[in-house]
């Protein structure tokens, strides 16, 4: 067991302020040298300066915010495809 100050929470988490969590003191330790001198990627509370390398976080592309470019088996056999292996091909006319 090791204490975690609110000096620690804002180190580690400055946007949030959750618990980390490490295994050990030593983690801790080696965690916080490493904060202290590269800091967080992106300040959320700043608005000058607290992206100071410009990144944007993005989702490219996953079933729980895309499903309605998902199609169904019924679905793809309804505009002509069928199932060859494990892909659904169509024929393109004059073949």
């Amino acid at each position: 067991r090791y204490p975690l100050t609110q000096a620690d929470f804002a180190l580690f988490n400055p946007n949030t302020r959750t618990c980390p969590t490490f295994r050990t003191r030593r983690d801790k330790e080696i965690a916080a040298k490493m904060y202290e001198r590269a800091g967080v990627f992106v300040r959320d509370y700043e608005k000058r300066g607290g992206n100071p390398w410009g990144v944007r976080f993005q989702t490219m592309f996953h079933m729980a915010n895309d499903a309605h470019l998902f199609k169904t088996k019924e679905s793809l056999e309804a505009e002509g495809f069928r199932l060859e292996g494990n892909i659904y091909v169509r024929e393109t006319p004059g073949e």
